[in-house]
């Protein structure tokens, strides 16, 4: 869905940032691994132990998303001196990978999100 909404709204002529957070929570020693609003924790510096870890490392990328959540807050753009340039996404479906190792890719997953196009829209719309 995120894919779709990115496309939408690029093709709209409006600038659009994606991520993906890339963090694996240490509960369970990592078996949940990037899962579900973990990084709610880090945009908003409430780095539990249990979740999402207290390392200096989970703090170092909290900090990096802080600065990055709030450039987009003030100008639109989450561009920032702690991540450096986040280019909009487009036809290269630029993304932020936020995680131990920060950095703007090009089409991460590529591959499976062409698997999921294939899926017929009618499956999903059984939910």
């Amino acid at each position: 869905p995120a894919i779709k909404l990115i496309e939408a709204h690029t093709h709209r002529k409006q600038p659009g940032y994606m991520y993906l957070f890339d963090w694996v929570s240490p509960l369970k020693e990592g078996a949940l691994g990037s899962c579900h609003a973990l990084e709610l924790g880090f945009v908003f510096g409430t780095l539990d132990d249990n979740f999402t870890g207290t390392t200096e490392e989970a703090r170092a990328l909290s900090e990096k998303m802080q600065d990055a959540w709030t450039a987009f807050a003030r100008n639109g753009d989450p561009s920032c001196p702690s991540l450096g340039d986040w280019r909009t996404c487009g036809e290269r479906r630029e993304t932020m990978i936020l995680g131990k190792d920060c950095r703007l890719v090009e089409a991460p997953y590529d591959e499976e999100r062409k698997a999921w196009e294939k899926v017929p829209e009618s499956v999903f719309s059984e939910f």
